[in-house]
């Protein structure tokens, strides 16, 4: 099984807490607040609704699956990709959350040939 994701669900990695540095620069945010720009980065999947961009933060397994599933792999071959950066990794939590968002657009089902 293949999925495509909806056209504007992109991918965004960076080795900066730009979560934080964007959380700090928000109207009402602590004006004194320090920025620990040598903190872990940030992992996120983005994409529009309507006119608004959303964000979700996303854990290392999310990510290995996601880009899988965007560079054109099967739901098994993700799946696999993601199992080797963390043997816990559930898919069905962010499936769930990505049908809902409407993220998902198209899946399509491949079979197998049998052998004779």
């Amino acid at each position: 099984m293949s999925l495509s994701l909806h056209q504007s669900v992109r991918l965004f990695v960076s080795n900066y807490p730009v979560l934080d540095i964007w959380r700090a620069n928000q109207p009402g945010s602590d004006s004194t607040q320090t920025i620990d720009l040598t903190r872990s980065g940030a992992r996120l999947l983005v994409w529009r609704n309507d006119i608004d961009v959303v964000w979700r933060e996303l854990d290392e397994p999310e990510i290995t699956f996601l880009a899988s599933l965007m560079n054109g792999s099967t739901l098994t071959t993700a799946c696999a990709a993601a199992l080797n950066t963390d043997a816990s990794f559930q898919p069905t939590t962010l499936l769930t959350e990505l049908i809902r968002s409407g993220l998902i657009t198209e899946f399509s089902l491949t079979t197998q040939p049998t052998e004779r």
